[in-house]
């Protein structure tokens, strides 16, 4: 499976909704369906490090988290993005069974906001 989507990055601004929708494709270039999957992803200082900064679970958005659209959404509270460091790694794999996909990876970027409330 090709999903074009390793080393992809993302940018959560500290203290806001972290949020990232990502279109999965097969081979083929047709949305890749994730019927009976769970997804999940986590984020950590270091891919080795032992404590996860989250540990969320993916939804689709659309289906009731039945992942047949080929969309996922990656979505990570205030209260978490709050105490982020400055960078991280994640991945989101989808599991089902014995089988593990991981379907992105990369570096979240967690710039600080300027506006104080």
């Amino acid at each position: 499976m090709n999903t074009n989507r390793d080393n992809e990055n993302l940018d959560f601004y500290r203290g806001d909704t972290g949020f990232h929708e990502f279109k999965l494709k097969n081979d083929e270039g047709e949305p890749y369906n994730l019927t009976g999957f769970a997804v999940r992803s986590q984020a950590r200082l270091t891919p080795d490090a032992e404590t996860a900064i989250f540990d969320v679970t993916i939804t689709d958005g659309q289906n009731g988290n039945s992942f047949s659209t080929g969309l996922i959404y990656l979505l990570v509270p205030p209260s978490v993005t709050k105490d982020m460091p400055p960078q991280c790694h994640y991945d989101i794999q989808a599991i089902s069974g014995s089988l593990t996909i991981t379907l992105a990876k990369g570096m979240i970027n967690t710039p600080a906001d300027v506006t104080r409330v």
